[in-house]
């Protein structure tokens, strides 16, 4: 993925234990929700730290466990693997 300017974009991926309900994406602002084995991933496009941090104090807030989050540069969305342990 690249902007206007050409820049690779920044992508977070979100690891949660478990799974969210059907729609809990929809009402997060920028967020796509995938259902795996192990879990749910959220992802979306990487604006700022504060963006990022505002969902992972969203999940936390909730009780959701985070397993782990990456950002990356210019990769699909939807990959799968990688990441940070958030432990």
């Amino acid at each position: 993925m690249a902007d206007d300017a050409g820049v690779s974009a920044q992508v977070f991926r979100i690891w949660v234990q478990g799974r969210l309900s059907a729609h809990f994406a929809d009402g997060v602002d920028g967020v796509v929700q995938r259902d795996g084995e192990r879990g749910t991933v959220l992802s979306g496009a990487y604006r700022d730290d504060a963006h990022l941090q505002g969902v992972l104090d969203l999940l936390r807030g909730l009780g959701v466990a985070v397993r782990r989050f990456e950002i990356t540069e210019g990769v699909d969305m939807h990959r799968a693997g990688g990441g940070h342990d958030a432990s």
